[in-house]
């Protein structure tokens, strides 16, 4: 064993991506995506016979392709699917987390948390443990053919050790506190033998390699003493003769940052080759070819703006022979070699030269496309994708060389993973959103054009097992078992009659059904759809939003999809002659258009502009037809417009628009308009700043006059978020209100009764008690709410502070009498989501404990309380609500 003691100097680019929270009213943000046709209703009345079929199809294998699985990152977790339409399980719940890495035999999942720390579980989430026993870890890799891991710790030292914990060894051993040093980088060798290291010391650096069993531990290059450059390891030469790495000249990032020399180094020692002069320091930069051959292909090209001077060529580690790809009017990044080393993909855009950032370098971003090209005879290019209103980002191969998946981004910056058929056709959608946190989306700009992919997601192919030419997967063993299994409590499944009435739609990422399952719960029909997030029911109960982009009827059947839509939600019951259901749109130039459901013909309600440029303008619909619009934030800044107004008129009619001035300066005070005040001509709105990070903590109240413009301050501050209010269903004005100004659940403030109409406030709860969710029965008589004991003085991680929540129940109050009783014992899990059913007697609430989402129904009577779905996500609950909305919709019914 190598005995030098080492410590790791690391140097990172850190991204800090601005959290803005926003408030959606009855909707939410539209994103384009591939339509899907909802499956056929497995489960019309539920029964046993229908739940057999089910059985005996799925344990029937199919002929069909086998893509593998892809883990991916959405709101700062880890989840993973079965491709192309597998169901996503999401992994992890605690919003940490990053960097998924799939072992080689897809059993197991390493992915960073938070930003020291390395995680090992299976793949299907459990057994999840941390790496060095939760102590920092640096660079990790799996071993090319072995669930073995890598890894090298905030000390300095190299360790290996089995996926499930099995057989740890320490190949380098740390340092003796000596700071900046140890092994910093790390490649295995394509036979896993071997592993090649950079070691770092106080005035030393050079490459090592070494056995995968801690043995032969052998110098192969001294950058002198002291040392005048640090060689960086990059990866092997597929047939495992040479090393390849960069030179950083002076230990300099900054130079690093620009292109540095790439080299092969023999693996048993010698003299390095050069094989390109100037390569940027990024993995899918360097990538080598298929197994047996010295190819690599290499974006080649100085400058650290990967939007120009960028040219693909496939380089023999052996011989330095070097086939250029593509032409100098292109800028090329991350190649990716097909199954069969014929092919490569890669992504280009025009070269118009170095813009250095902004506009120019986002626009130019968007022209970046998907290309193919063969490297076996005359190379010949061709051309994959063609959608202006996306820019295409790191492609890999289907095990079988028939598909690509790849990373898209659209104008916005939102991010999805799309697949494609390599001989051609149109791509379709199979992630709908990848983002870490903080932020909702990795950002066009990435570092110079540069997005670091592999921190969101990791594609394993699957191996394929051929037959007659057809690929044939294994069969899967997703197969449901019992009716009571899936939906317990479901009419049909366990009694004969309903727990409650009206529709529930829920997203599930259990068994074979499809993404949003839509329940009839008086008669027990159930059908599926592929999104895999709701909006909302429209006021009429017949359609649903879902996946943010498509309308569906409550049979499940598609209505219309939108595209290019920055918002939409839905306008208030009859807000139009024509029809019972509106969908209110934005469009991206600005418009307001409005469609009608079930049929009719779209309307424009707005004309361009009014809500910006692009669209983003917030805008609330009056029960009564009238409109209320300002610009945001990001918009009057981006503009270089510090005054802020807003604007009103009818929606129908030629009446002329009337506009207030709310603000002289946003960057004193800027007015967030949250919703029309129901029966008044006031609009209730919230006053700020321009800090955005000061929104998410909660913010004053005011009323803003319609007809006058005045301004009116409430003495109530609430968070931006819609659990946190309610309006009372038939005294105009009065509002049922988590009232206080902290973001976190646990010490969300008191409830009150806020009459906006008159300034008068009313406590219904005490100062220690965290109260949330408001919900008035139909009929205004009774209030439910959650609440837990406050706890102000809480902190810790995420898990930590998620168990303040323990024992949060669903309380009833009625605010006449001021009588206050317990609906629900939680025990140890966190109840919350209170929906009152039509006719008052019963309570649906979600219930989230043991490691998943259960939504049970009380009667207020206090004799029953039943589970009717279980399984649902996890989602995390202490940090500004705990995301009901977007996995779970409830129409009460007439």
């Amino acid at each position: 064993m190598n005995t030098m003691n080492c410590r790791k100097a690391v140097a990172t680019w850190l991204a800090v991506a601005l959290f803005s929270s926003t408030l959606t009213a009855c909707g939410g943000t539209l994103e384009v995506g591939v339509e899907h046709t909802p499956t056929p209703d497995h489960a019309a009345t539920a029964t046993m016979s229908a739940l057999a079929t089910e059985n005996a199809r799925l344990a029937t294998p199919t002929l069909t392709v086998n893509l593998g699985k892809v883990a991916y990152v959405q709101g700062g977790d880890i989840w993973a699917k079965t491709l192309p339409e597998g169901e996503p399980q999401r992994l992890t719940t605690d919003g940490r987390n990053s960097g998924p890495r799939w072992s080689p035999s897809a059993e197991w999942l390493a992915f960073r948390k938070g930003d020291y720390q390395v995680w090992l579980m299976s793949a299907d989430g459990e057994d999840a443990r941390s790496l060095n026993e939760g102590a920092a870890v640096d660079a990790f890799a799996w071993a090319p053919a072995d669930n073995r891991l890598a890894y090298t710790t905030g000390v300095g030292a190299l360790v290996v050790v089995n996926a499930d914990g099995s057989n740890r060894r320490e190949l380098v051993a740390q340092c003796s506190g000596r700071p900046y040093t140890g092994v910093v980088s790390i490649a295995w060798s394509p036979d896993g033998k071997w592993i090649a290291y950079e070691l770092v010391e106080e005035r030393y650096a050079g490459l090592w390699r070494i056995r995968a069993d801690g043995s032969s531990a052998t110098e192969l290059l001294n950058a002198g003493t002291p040392a005048t450059y640090e060689p960086i390891v990059a990866s092997w030469s597929p047939d495992g003769w040479r090393i390849l790495f960069w030179i950083a000249p002076e230990f300099s990032r900054s130079l690093l940052a620009d292109g540095a020399s790439l080299l092969a180094l023999p693996a048993d020692g010698g003299t390095p080759a050069q094989l390109a002069e100037a390569v940027l320091a990024y993995p899918d930069f360097v990538v080598p070819g298929p197994a047996d051959t010295a190819q690599v292909a290499v974006i080649v090209g100085s400058g650290r703006g990967a939007w120009t001077n960028k040219t693909l060529h496939v380089i023999s580690a052996s011989t330095g022979e070097d086939m250029v790809l593509t032409s100098p009017d292109l800028a090329a990044s991350s190649p990716a070699w097909a199954p069969d080393g014929q092919r490569i993909a890669y992504v280009a855009m025009p070269d118009r030269g170095d813009f250095g950032g902004g506009e120019p370098a986002r626009q130019a971003l968007m022209g970046r496309r998907l290309w193919v090209i063969n490297v076996q005879g005359t190379p010949q290019a061709r051309q994959l994708t063609e959608a202006p209103s996306y820019r295409d980002e790191r492609p890999l191969w289907s095990a079988d060389g028939t598909h690509l998946l790849f990373a898209r981004m659209d104008a916005e910056g939102r991010a999805s993973l799309w697949m494609i058929l390599v001989e051609g056709g149109e791509p379709r959608q199979v992630v709908d959103e990848l983002t870490p946190l903080p932020g909702p989306a990795p950002g066009w700009f990435g570092y110079y054009g540069h997005v670091d992919w592999d921190q969101l997601f990791d594609w394993w192919p699957g191996p394929a097992r051929v037959l007659e030419g057809v690929i044939v997967p294994t069969p899967g063993t997703d197969v449901v078992i019992d009716c009571a299994d899936i939906y317990p409590g479901l009419p049909g499944c366990l009694r004969d009659e309903p727990l409650v009435g009206g529709r529930l739609a829920f997203v599930t990422e259990r068994l074979p059904f499809s993404r949003t399952t839509i329940l009839d719960l008086e008669r027990g029909n159930v059908w599926t759809l592929s999104p895999v997030t709701l909006l909302a029911w429209s006021p009429s109960g017949n359609h649903l939003i879902a996946g943010r982009y498509n309308v569906y009827r409550y049979d499940g059947a598609a209505m219309n999809s939108f595209y290019n839509r920055p918002t939409s939600f839905w306008a208030p019951l009859d807000a139009l002659p024509g029809a019972h259901d509106w969908l209110a749109m934005h469009t991206a130039d600005g418009a307001l258009l409005a469609a009608p459901f079930p049929e009719g013909e779209t309307r424009q309600v707005l004309p361009p502009h009014s809500l910006g440029n692009d669209g983003r303008g917030t805008v609330r619909w009056s029960p009564d037809g009238w409109l209320a619009w300002s610009l945001n934030i990001d918009q009057l800044i981006e503009a270089g417009q510090f005054e802020q107004m807003l604007y009103v008129r009818p929606v129908e009619g030629d009446a002329e628009v009337t506009a207030w001035r709310l603000s002289d300066d946003i960057h004193e005070t800027y007015y967030q308009i949250v919703d029309w005040v129901p029966g008044t001509r006031l609009i209730l709105a919230a006053r700020g700043m321009l800090a955005v990070s000061l929104w998410s903590w909660g913010v004053p109240l005011v009323t803003i006059n319609a007809d006058t413009g005045e301004i009116t301050e409430l003495g109530a501050a609430m968070l931006l978020t819609p659990e946190a209010y309610a309006w009372h269903p038939t005294q105009p004005g009065l509002l049922a209100l988590a009232e206080g100004g902290s973001r976190y659940l646990f010490e969300t403030g008191r409830l009150v009764l806020l009459d906006v109409t008159t300034g008068e406030l009313r406590t219904l709860t005490g100062p220690d008690v965290a109260a949330f969710e408001p919900a008035w029965s139909a009929d205004g008589t009774l209030l439910a709410y959650a609440a837990v004991p406050a706890s102000p003085d809480a902190e810790g991680d995420g898990t930590t502070l998620e168990h303040t929540l323990d024992g949060r129940a669903i309380y009833i109050v009625n605010p006449q009498s001021g009588e206050t009783h317990a609906l629900t014992h939680a025990g140890d899990a966190v109840d919350g989501w209170p929906q009152w059913s039509a006719d008052g007697t019963r309570l649906l609430y979600a219930r989230q404990h043991s490691g998943y989402t259960d939504v049970r129904v009380v009667a207020l009577d206090g004799t029953s309380d039943e589970l009717l779905v279980t399984g649902l996500a996890d989602p995390g609950c202490y940090y500004g609500g705990c995301g009901w909305r977007q996995m779970l919709a409830y129409y009460s019914g007439p």
